[in-house]
């Protein structure tokens, strides 16, 4: 069986191997914290993650598709089975609104980012193997200068779309992302 760690070790490696295939200015670097009541439960959970976004294709002006990497630390208040840690590799769309000089609006979904979980249940929420899929929807702008700096509010979910049962997800209501695109 494939530890935690060496899933994290290879997802992780595998972003820093394929960004090395691409020009330093599309690395972009995320950290994130958020929390809120899960649904359907009396619990509430809490994050903390980092993404590393390697990988870029322009659709056109105002839509890209991106591939990243994903760590993310999920805490619950139940009392019980209260940590889940989860490793993810996951594709994005981002959809561009019109901006002005220093400002440009975003909204983005993640959806089917293969996930390992560390632990099968957080609180009273079950999931029915270490197996799942990240999901992620929000909006966000990207500011500054060459609006390299992001800020970003989303709502993200774990859960195996019904591959394993039981399938009760693990959810982050709101989260606020930070975010700065690398450049040399």
């Amino acid at each position: 069986m494939i530890s935690y760690r060496t899933a994290a070790a290879c997802l992780l490696a595998m972003g820093f191997f394929f960004s090395s295939n691409v020009r330093a200015d599309d690395l972009i670097w995320l950290v994130n914290a958020g929390g809120g009541q899960q649904s359907n439960s009396d619990q509430n959970n809490r994050m903390a993650g980092a993404d590393l976004i390697f990988y870029q294709h322009a659709r056109s002006e105002r839509q890209k598709i991106v591939i990243g990497v994903g760590y993310t630390d999920i805490h619950t208040n139940a009392g019980f089975n209260e940590h889940v840690r989860a490793v993810s590799i996951f594709p994005q769309l981002n959809l561009y609104g019109k901006g002005n000089d220093s400002v440009r609006p975003m909204f983005f979904v993640r959806a089917l980012g293969p996930t390992w979980l560390s632990n099968r249940n957080l609180g009273d929420r079950e999931q029915g193997s270490h197996f799942a899929f990240q999901a992620q929807i929000g909006a966000g702008l990207w500011f500054g200068k060459d609006k390299d700096w992001l800020v970003s509010l989303s709502y993200k979910h774990f859960s195996n779309a019904g591959l394993a049962s039981p399938n009760e997800a693990f959810d982050v209501p709101l989260l606020l992302t930070l975010g700065y695109r690398q450049k040399q």
